[in-house]
């Protein structure tokens, strides 16, 4: 039993991770940024080299990347330390991984569309 006032916590619940109760959120501006650097890769050739059907949608989905990491920076500097801000944090690479997901998605099934 713990003597103090917090109750313990079940270490086996996802919110009562570490990443989510008491990191400083370096670990997801470094791993977001890994992230969308890796993500762009496949936008950049959609837009840079194929110019196929699916440009727009690469083009709009690459700037949803890039504004949801720059959101993810603003919230790591303007917020303060706590769960708040790490569950905040955490919200953000998950909706930069499912616009990343669901952008190339789009863009494999227009281009493999017949014309």
């Amino acid at each position: 039993m713990n003597s103090s006032t917090e109750p313990e916590l079940d270490p086996t619940k996802m919110v009562n991770q570490p990443a989510l109760r008491t990191s400083h959120g370096t670990v997801w501006v470094i791993m977001g940024g890994l992230f969308a650097a890796a993500s762009l890769i496949p936008f950049g050739l959609l837009i840079f080299v194929t110019s196929g059907r699916s440009q727009p949608i690469a083009i709009v989905a690459a700037v949803l990347v890039i504004a949801l990491y720059a959101l993810l920076l603003v919230l790591h500097v303007a917020m303060a330390h706590g769960p708040k801000r790490l569950r905040a944090l955490a919200a953000c690479m998950l909706t930069m991984a499912a616009v990343a997901l669901i952008g190339i998605w789009l863009c494999a099934l227009i281009e493999n569309a017949p014309r």
